[in-house]
């Protein structure tokens, strides 16, 4: 028989968390970078460049993921990520 699992996705978590901002997930751009080491790096120099406006950052060990609204934004925060040695991948929204 087939089961069914009540457990939020990744989009989900994300979508509730932007609407108590104001903000709707369509709207904007969900970038997702693997690293060859933990991630922490990435969010302390996305913290500390003023440029780079996000408004969720998700990192779990290697994969981080940054949500943000515009593409100067997504250019901006890509180029940190690369700059700490992170790759650009497909986010995994499941």
């Amino acid at each position: 028989m087939a089961t069914t699992s009540n457990k939020k996705t990744r989009a989900d978590q994300y979508r509730e968390i932007l609407r108590g901002r104001g903000v709707c997930l369509e709207d904007c751009q969900i970038l997702a970078f693997n690293f060859g080491r933990d991630a922490a790096l990435f969010h302390f120099c996305l913290m500390a460049d003023k440029r780079a406006f996000y408004y969720l950052f998700d990192g779990a060990g290697k994969r981080a993921y940054v949500i943000t609204s515009k593409p100067e934004y997504a250019k901006t925060i890509q180029e940190i990520a690369e700059g700490c040695g992170g790759i650009r991948v497909e986010p995994d929204m499941r």
